[in-house]
């Protein structure tokens, strides 16, 4: 619920570089979650969308793999969490392996 005066704001989609080995324990089901510095407009907030397109650092280039997951909490000044970063958890492919990944096999 929003504070009295306030209006939520319309969910949003943040696209976000995604190593491959953290692609690769995405699709197993084994990161249910982000940590990232929380310097983007808009914050990230629940109910986003997070659209993490894989990037390959030693060529610099995209891979076409991708990933599109949405937010279901976002942690941010608790003990661990470093001022700047925030903790997402994210759900579990939003519309099942076909729809919510695209890439290799």
């Amino acid at each position: 619920m929003d504070a009295p005066g306030t209006a939520a704001r319309p969910q949003a989609t943040h696209e976000l570089k995604l190593w491959p080995e953290f692609y690769v324990l995405k699709k197993k089901g084994g990161k249910p979650f982000e940590v990232r510095r929380d310097d983007r407009e808009p914050r990230f907030e629940e109910g986003d969308t997070l659209l993490q397109r894989v990037w390959d650092p030693a060529t610099k280039t995209y891979t076409g793999e991708e990933v599109s997951e949405r937010v279901t909490c976002v942690l941010r000044g608790f003990s661990g969490i470093e001022p700047g970063f925030c903790v997402m958890g994210t759900a579990a492919p939003m519309f099942g392996w076909d729809q919510t990944y695209k890439g290799k096999s």
